[in-house]
């Protein structure tokens, strides 16, 4: 089954990438739940990750920015978050 958008002369579709993290599980032929299993987390949560990351400052009008979020993605990926 699939979505089908339908577009109006007026209209642009819209493509988000995926983050670097989903192509780096798919290189090496890991689903959610291993990812999960190989990051301490459930396949949900991965899941999640691999989805386009919108930019929270578009929607909220620059009043949230990425790293407003906690804790900071850099910090997750330095493991310096407990």
């Amino acid at each position: 089954m699939t979505d089908i958008q339908l577009l109006t002369p007026t209209t642009i579709a819209v493509v988000r990438p995926r983050p670097p993290l989903d192509r780096w599980l798919r290189d090496r032929d890991l689903d959610d739940a291993a990812g999960g299993a190989l990051f301490g987390c459930s396949k949900q949560m991965v899941n999640g990750m691999r989805k386009p990351f919108d930019d929270p400052s578009r929607a909220t009008r620059g009043e949230l920015r990425p790293e407003d979020f906690s804790p900071p993605v850099a910090d997750i990926l330095r493991g310096a978050s407990a």
